[in-house]
């Protein structure tokens, strides 16, 4: 599965967003044993 978590050009607080989602989405993998690998990741500009 492929999933793509993107504030595209949005203002810092879509930025801000994702990363909350990100970690939100990396904790309950993790708590469920599941694999994920970040393929890529940009900083907010």
């Amino acid at each position: 599965m492929l999933l793509q978590f993107s504030s595209a050009q949005g203002p810092e607080e879509c930025c801000i967003a994702v990363e909350k989602t990100l970690n939100y989405f990396l904790t309950v993998t993790e708590q469920r044993q599941v694999d994920v690998i970040i393929l890529e990741q940009e900083p907010s500009r």
